[in-house]
């Protein structure tokens, strides 16, 4: 197992560095230059999208996205379903692939990619030469890149700016191809700023201190129920990953506010021997959020009149826009997770397994 540094055993010093970096990064993006897309992927129409780990969230927003906010096509697939269906894509399909540090994983993607495919598009932290020191055996013809920052962000396990810039970098992307204008610098500033001091989130604190303490292990070990609408729920992956990996908890169990009484809601009945957590995320400027909130408050409280099992906590996001709410999301779990994580002591450099996943990590196809 690799030494921890002195000065920083747990890489939490590190940690809170990088949160710091976060808003200059972005407001950096939107001054630089985006850069020049090749006719190959401005004559697209159709793309086939995939990502994993904290980039599969990347992934899915750009599909979201692409079909939101163009007349294009996009569908978001799997790495492992790339093994079955490659014979069904079609020639006028391009591949675009994210992944931050080009895993072994990726590039099996990327290998799959270059047989199947014409053109492919990597959203990555990695420069032309790491790329190539890395997989020599690319075809520089077929491949173009667009990199975001951070180049290297692996000390340790828990990543906090890739994933925040790689959010930007496909508002980006999205916006070569819609006449409609995505993002301003001074209304994502204001989202940035606005939720660095996360304590103002209305129903911040009771969530932050139920966390630390955690009785009855009812969320780190739960799992608890996130609920929260559409189109935030297609895309909040890497907010589960904030808990597994920065915290080591088992995965939140997500549902839309509709969907938690078509089963779930039944499931948690059955429990009557141990406490549960249920987390929902309410967009205050969206009337159905807040009364579907409401309405699911309604049927715990009828539940807890028997005997008080369930907990529910409640976080008023304020930006209404799926381009803003994914960043609002990114600052508030950022910073709630950086608090527990230094009140638990969590080992973010010399992780719980590190070196232990390369049968798995390591697969390249």
């Amino acid at each position: 197992m690799a030494t921890s540094n002195t000065n920083d055993p747990l890489g939490h010093g590190l940690i809170e560095q990088r949160l710091s970096q976060i808003p200059s990064f972005l407001l950096g993006m939107l001054e630089d230059i985006f850069p020049a897309l090749s006719s190959s992927i401005l004559d697209a129409q159709s793309f086939i999208i995939t990502g994993i780990g904290s980039s599969e969230a990347h992934a899915r927003y750009l599909t979201l996205l692409i079909n939101l906010y163009t007349d294009r096509q996009a569908l978001f697939i799997g790495f492992t379903g790339f093994t079955r269906l490659t014979t069904r894509f079609r020639s006028n399909q391009m591949l675009i692939l994210f992944s931050q540090g080009l895993s072994p994983n990726a590039q099996m993607i990327l290998k799959y990619g270059q047989e199947n495919f014409s053109h492919i598009l990597v959203f990555t932290s990695m420069n032309d030469e790491q790329m190539k020191r890395k997989c020599s055996w690319i075809d520089k013809e077929k491949i173009e890149t667009i990199q975001f920052p951070l180049n290297d962000e692996y000390t340790t396990l828990i990543r906090v700016i890739g994933p925040a810039c790689g959010f930007l970098a496909v508002i980006l992307f999205v916006q070569r191809f819609t006449n409609i204008h995505l993002i301003e610098k001074a209304k994502l500033q204001t989202t940035l700023i606005k939720n660095t001091s996360s304590s103002l989130l209305s129903g911040y604190s009771i969530l932050q201190q139920a966390m630390i303490e955690d009785k009855n292990q009812q969320f780190s070990r739960g799992p608890f129920h996130l609920i929260l609408s559409s189109p935030l729920i297609d895309v909040c992956q890497n907010l589960l990953y904030k808990f597994v990996e920065g915290l080591y908890w088992s995965s939140p169990t997500v549902h839309d506010y509709l969907q938690f009484a078509h089963g779930p809601f039944q499931q948690l009945r059955s429990l009557t021997d141990r406490s549960t957590a249920i987390v929902c995320l309410v967009d205050s400027s969206n009337l159905l959020d807040v009364e579907l909130e409401h309405r699911l408050r309604q049927m715990i409280d009828e539940c807890n009149k028997q005997q008080q099992l369930v907990h529910i906590y409640t976080l008023y996001l304020s930006s209404s826009s799926i381009i803003y709410s994914i960043f609002e999301l990114e600052m508030v779990f950022n910073q709630l997770i950086f608090e527990i994580m230094c009140k638990r002591q969590c080992q973010q450099i010399d992780w719980p397994g590190k070196g232990q996943d390369q049968p798995l990590y390591a697969f390249s196809g």
